[in-house]
């Protein structure tokens, strides 16, 4: 069977709360993460779930090393 790269999209936003003086203040205070997240740290609202970019043919061995590589980054993102 052959195996497709599926690349989807959609549209996520996050909302913060950030005690300012102004809103340059309140950017630099997200940036450093100083900030209380809304929803659990969860988007507030997300659109267009599911959309299609692209459908790609790949080889066994680029989803082999796709599989590898996303396997590294989801168990250092925790």
């Amino acid at each position: 069977m052959k195996k497709y790269l599926v690349t989807t999209y959609a549209t996520a936003e996050w909302q913060c709360i950030v005690e300012a003086d102004s809103e340059e203040e309140a950017e630099e205070k997200v940036w450093a993460g100083d900030y209380d997240e809304l929803n659990f740290d969860n988007p507030t609202n997300v659109q267009d779930v599911g959309l299609i970019e692209s459908i790609v043919e790949q080889p066994d061995e680029v989803i082999d090393k796709l599989r590898k590589d996303y396997d590294y980054v989801w168990c250092n993102w925790f």
